[in-house]
């Protein structure tokens, strides 16, 4: 909640969210092209509590859905999962900066 956390930390979560994501979503993309189901269980892992913090929950439950599958070894599965992830990410990230920007004014 804004008003317990206050506002500089609230900005700083935001601006790592925003400036670790995508390199965060790159590192995805390899360990899915690599097949390596731990580092994906990892990094989607990690997205995933970034994006909770946010309560950003579709974007959430996506990663943790890949990280379930990847544990899982259930690679073929992730594939299906990456459909429209971008596109959700895209959203989410916008959902927050215009979140953040509204709540800083």
């Amino acid at each position: 909640d804004f008003r317990i956390l206050g506002a500089a930390r609230v900005e700083r979560m935001v601006t790592v969210f925003l400036d670790s994501m995508p390199k965060g979503l790159g590192e995805l993309d390899a360990a899915i092209k690599a097949s390596d189901a731990t580092a994906v269980a990892f990094v989607a892992h990690r997205l995933k509590s970034a994006a909770g913090r946010l309560g950003l929950a579709k974007l959430a439950d996506r990663l943790d859905a890949i990280e379930v599958a990847a544990r899982a070894g259930a690679m073929a599965e992730i594939g299906a999962l990456q459909h429209g992830f971008d596109a959700l990410y895209r959203h989410s990230a916008r959902l927050v900066e215009e979140t953040w920007t509204a709540i800083a004014e």
